[in-house]
């Protein structure tokens, strides 16, 4: 159950951890994954944003970097100036692919060692772009 809430499509709201993953949970599966390239970007920045995450992109260079993504603790980086080793929570060498990205921002929410009591301030809006599923061959587990 919300904390409280606030009208209006970017309204920010408090939760309960437990309270926002079942809601997570019961978007799960229900929005398909996208079908072209913008889209699915736009679900990756999405979700980086949703948890607090920035995300940051690199090209494939004729060097052997792969180019992919990385993603950013923005918290971390206002304390320290900038970005540095510690902000940096998953990527360091740009070789997150899409699905990492997704799973990486779904588990700052879903981590098993968080507690059902801590509260986030969530974009209600950018929820649907942690649901499952993370690829276009993720498939729903057999229940």
């Amino acid at each position: 159950m919300p904390l409280g809430d606030t009208a209006g499509p970017a309204a920010l709201v408090e939760f309960r951890r437990g309270d926002l993953v079942a809601r997570l949970k019961s978007l799960d599966w229900s929005v398909p994954y996208p079908s072209d390239t913008d889209s699915e970007v736009s679900r990756l920045f999405a979700a980086a944003s949703a948890v607090g995450l920035e995300l940051a992109t690199s090209e494939a260079r004729d060097d052997g970097h792969w180019g992919g993504y990385q993603l950013r603790d923005i918290h971390a980086m206002q304390r320290r100036g900038g970005v540095c080793f510690e902000a940096i929570r998953a990527g360091y060498g740009f070789e997150l692919d899409s699905f990492q990205v997704l799973q990486e921002c779904r588990d700052v929410i879903c981590n098993e060692d968080g507690l059902d009591d801590e509260i986030f301030t969530f974009e209600l809006d950018l929820l649907a772009a942690l649901a499952f599923p993370h690829g276009p061959a993720h498939q729903a587990p057999c229940d």
